[in-house]
């Protein structure tokens, strides 16, 4: 399953924001820490230098505002004025204490002339690093949602053009040719995008138009010789000095002949996508499909009984071009008959009609062809005839879908 690219870039820079914010806040955390425990120990031995100065042989307890002091000396062992806050704590310390609320630094050092017992008071210095510390969480909060905010308009400027660019050529209509995206890009790199894939559409465009001229050229010069080979057709029947066989032949001819003309005329529309207004005419289908029964009885007495039409309450009327509908519904029918030797039924339905047979169905070729449209060409065995199907399916936009029965095959074709 595909990602999203905008979503790995948006993650991306949010990373980048998370892995300087975080590094950030626990490095200033760690200098305030630092600061702080500086400062303390700076006034704790500024204390501890003046009390050492003034003591002498006998106790004596200090307090002040910020601090409580107290100084026992060593013939004296159980000190009964001596702060309780200093009872139970072992001798020498240095370190935190907290009583009754309250944080205390406390030092007790070891003189010459007895003990000299200091304890701080560092509740300012603890709401002091209490407030940095809230300030530091505000601070990455806000820094975190500022990544967000940056991660989001980075990825959409990234992105914005680039769906822009997307989406235009998503719009481009493979039937029209001329169009081409904008190649007036802001940015370098999509104006290469734009240029090159514009380059490829004019490369698309020339290669269409040679064939096109190829095809169209070519079923100009193939109906002439057509129409010299049906003319001479016709002067030879009229002169009535042909044998019985020698009819049988001309009408195999005459049959081959038309059957080329309709595929050249065919071939002509399609490479002229279907540019034949005048051409176009109101079309019963059901007239159509007695008319292609009865062209096929005329070129084979066998399918007189193999090629069945079934009357039904619908009877579809379009406008197009005759000659591909017919065309399409006779190759359809022609190469059912080829891969069978039962029946072939016509029938409409509501939405289009069908063609079935009870053979032992098509090839996978055939099937290929039919169903994709685009998936065999004719030199992997489909046949100009199911090609030309298919074309003109496509020039219509009909769809053309198989059911594989038990007992043969059934083709529906939609019209809408």
């Amino acid at each position: 399953m595909s990602t999203s690219a905008k979503k790995h870039i948006y993650f991306q820079f949010l990373k980048l924001s998370l892995l300087i914010v975080v590094p950030f806040i626990v490095l200033v955390h760690q200098i305030f820490e630092s600061i702080e425990d500086n400062m303390l120990k700076t006034e704790v031995q500024k204390e501890s230098e003046h009390y050492k100065s003034i003591v002498h042989a006998e106790p004596r307890t200090w307090t002040t505002a910020s601090a409580i002091s107290a100084f026992v000396p060593k013939h004296i062992k159980n000190y009964p004025k001596l702060p309780s806050i200093f009872k139970n704590i072992p001798i020498p310390f240095s370190g935190e204490v907290k009583i009754k609320g309250v944080q205390y630094w406390i030092i007790i050092h070891v003189l010459k002339s007895g003990d000299l017992y200091i304890a701080k008071d560092i509740s300012s210095f603890e709401s002091m690093e209490k407030m940095v510390n809230q300030w530091l969480i505000v601070l990455g909060i806000v820094f975190i949602l500022l990544g967000f905010v940056i991660a989001w308009l980075s990825s959409k400027r990234i992105f914005t053009p680039l769906n822009e660019l997307a989406e235009e050529i998503s719009a481009i209509n493979p039937e029209r040719y001329h169009s081409r995206v904008s190649a007036n890009q802001r940015d370098w790199e999509l104006k290469l995008i734009a240029t090159q894939f514009n380059t490829y559409l004019d490369a698309m465009e020339s290669y269409i138009n040679r064939e096109k001229a190829l095809v169209s050229m070519a079923s100009h010069e193939l109906r002439t010789p057509v129409a010299i080979i049906s003319g001479a057709l016709d002067v030879l029947d009229g002169r009535d000095t042909l044998s019985a066989k020698d009819k049988k032949t001309i009408n195999r001819i005459r049959v081959a002949v038309k059957e080329m003309d309709e595929n050249v005329v065919a071939i002509l529309t399609i490479a002229r996508n279907g540019k034949q207004q005048q051409s176009s005419e109101t079309i019963i289908i059901s007239h159509l499909f007695k008319s292609i029964r009865q062209d096929l009885i005329e070129e084979q007495v066998t399918y007189l009984n193999r090629v069945e039409i079934i009357e039904s309450q619908v009877d579809h009327k379009i406008f197009c071009v005759k000659a591909l509908v017919k065309i399409l519904i006779k190759n359809l029918i022609q190469n059912s008959l080829q891969h069978t030797s039962e029946t072939v039924v016509l029938q409409q339905t509501e939405e289009g009609f069908i063609i079935s047979d009870e053979g032992c169905g098509l090839p996978d070729h055939a099937l290929k062809q039919l169903t994709s449209g685009k998936g065999c060409s004719i030199d992997q065995g489909a046949g100009l005839g199911l090609f030309i199907v298919t074309l003109i399916s496509e020039q219509l936009n009909w769809r053309i879908s198989i059911d594989e029965q038990c007992h043969g095959t059934l083709i529906l074709v939609s019209l809408k």
